[in-house]
């Protein structure tokens, strides 16, 4: 024994959990790289459920939120980021579904995207490059091709009118 006292699965998540949220999944990953068995790792995780100290159904949306606040993705993009947090497949449905409704639209959202990129663009870069450019970046960003490509498009001009001037 090296004098150590065996910390527990329950002590070693809400340990995790004091850094930052977590969902159920990076727990039962975390718990169990740190060699604790199965059924330590689901007596731990039923703990923090009933006390609510993890709960996905909270977490994913306003994980999704904030995450829509820091860098502008769309909807295929959202749902990857928070299936690789571990959320089931239905609440990633559900969170999308709400996330890019009502003033949150995903056309609005590329918008905003484009708005942020027209900012980096070199001075004097022709339009057919510039929307080129912009149209690629919002698909890497997780926007379908008829969203990029009407924003890239069809509001390029107005996006350049409105003062988002390359560069």
């Amino acid at each position: 024994m090296n004098g150590k006292p065996k910390i527990g699965a329950l002590d070693h998540a809400m340990r995790f959990l004091v850094s930052r949220p977590h969902s159920e999944k990076e727990l039962r990953d975390k718990l169990a790289s740190r060699g604790h068995l199965a059924v330590d790792i689901d007596t731990a995780i039923a703990r923090l459920i009933e006390l609510r100290y993890v709960n996905d159904e909270e977490l994913c949306p306003r994980h999704a939120e904030s995450r829509l606040q820091k860098a502008i993705v769309g909807p295929a993009r959202m749902r990857v980021e928070l299936a690789r947090k571990g959320f089931g497949e239905a609440l990633i449905e559900k969170t999308v579904d709400e996330l890019y409704s009502g003033d949150q639209t995903v056309q609005a959202a590329a918008v905003r995207a484009a708005r942020k990129k027209i900012r980096t663009f070199k001075p004097g870069l022709d339009g057919q490059s510039a929307r080129r450019k912009l149209f690629d970046h919002l698909t890497r960003k997780g926007f379908d091709m008829e969203t990029a490509r009407k924003v890239a498009l069809d509001e390029y001009d107005t996006l350049t009118e409105s003062g988002h001037e390359p560069g």
